[in-house]
């Protein structure tokens, strides 16, 4: 059965190569993790899941339990964040490939696009396919009461378009606040627009250059003018 205990945290972390790290942490029940397999269950998985990728590297992975809840937080590095779809792959079913995994469908569906000189990010998370089809799907969204996730991306370049409930000062850190409710009754869609990281430093240092031969070509120019 659902709850109101449940929360959760994510936040990533972009470098302008397009490596970085990533933070997670679900507080729900116990007893709704046990239908899982429970938490030490949930975590040998993982570990052995993330002990195959090259591209990913486990930081931390606990449980905590403290009274009827349990709280699940994991951090990972990653060197590539457009490859980590792939990697929620291997959690499904061996007999049954084609059917997305509970991670794949907790995590939901990741774009990015190049549109020069931005980068398009759009992530749609849809919650619907862990119910169980025997649920009361209106009692059980009663029980979710006022639980949210909070989802928090800082990009390495100003975002010049968004949907985030909130952007800090600077431009680069983007945060989506979700009530759970919403994600087990409808498509919930997460998207922003960036200059690409890399070619933002090279533009600058194009620039710099551009403006160092002019000045350059300015001095000679002056000289020459003084001497005719």
């Amino acid at each position: 059965m659902l709850s109101s205990c449940i929360e959760g945290e994510e936040e990533v972390w972009i470098e302008p190569d397009g490596s970085g790290r990533a933070r997670l942490q679900i507080t729900a029940p116990t007893a709704l993790l046990s239908q899982f397999g429970g938490s030490n269950q949930l975590i040998a998985e993982a570990k052995e899941k993330l002990a195959n990728s090259d591209n990913t590297r486990l930081r931390k992975l606990t449980a905590v339990s403290t009274g009827l809840n349990t709280t699940l937080a994991g951090e990972i590095q990653f060197k590539d964040a457009r490859q980590l779809g792939s990697l929620l792959k291997n959690f499904r079913d061996p007999l049954d490939s084609q059917e997305k995994s509970e991670p794949e469908i907790l995590f939901g569906e990741t774009e990015v696009a190049m549109n020069f000189p931005n980068l398009n990010y759009t992530r749609q998370l849809d919650l619907r396919p862990l119910l169980p089809e025997q649920a009361n799907n209106a009692f059980s969204l009663k029980m979710l009461g006022d639980s949210q996730f909070q989802y928090r991306v800082h990009f390495p370049t100003q975002v010049t378009t968004h949907n985030a409930d909130t952007l800090s000062a600077d431009g680069k850190t983007l945060t989506w606040e979700m009530p759970l409710r919403e994600l087990f009754q409808s498509p919930q869609t997460m998207s922003f627009t960036a200059p690409i990281p890399r070619l933002s430093l090279y533009t600058t240092l194009t620039a710099v250059l551009l403006f160092a031969l002019i000045l350059v070509a300015f001095i000679l120019w002056s000289r020459r003018q003084s001497k005719a």
